[in-house]
């Protein structure tokens, strides 16, 4: 429950004071002790409904909480089950790169003989 700070709903907390018995005989003391009662009980109302706003709130913020411990769990679990679905397919295209790298390096020192081997069969001609 929300308190508004519109004066219109204040008539809802407010105990109407046209209602105050009047003492014919021009008491003002209980006709002001009355009104202070009564403003103690607006005062009473308000704290009250404060105290339910502020339940509420952190009811609210714990149900939240709750709710977003559950989605990232749920989402964690969804991307661990991503890397492992994807992490065969990763390994396999890993394992074809590391055999292209060392066919390159081979095939390198193959070009690397035969270079020397040619410069050989060129200084050999001479």
């Amino acid at each position: 429950m929300s308190l508004s700070t519109d004066p219109s709903s204040l008539e809802n907390l407010t105990p109407s004071l046209e209602s105050a018995p009047v003492d014919e005989h021009g008491d003002d003391e209980s006709y002001e002790g009355n009104l202070s009662d009564r403003a103690q009980q607006i005062v009473n109302n308000l704290n009250a409904k404060r105290e339910r706003d502020a339940k509420l709130l952190s009811e609210f913020k714990a149900s939240l909480q709750a709710q977003v411990e559950k989605t990232c769990s749920l989402l964690e679990q969804h991307m661990y089950r991503t890397y492992d679905k994807k992490g065969v397919v990763f390994n396999r295209k890993l394992q074809e790169l590391f055999s292209c790298l060392e066919r390159v390096s081979t095939l390198k020192m193959e070009l690397q003989d035969f270079k020397q081997d040619l410069k050989t069969f060129f200084q050999e001609m001479e």
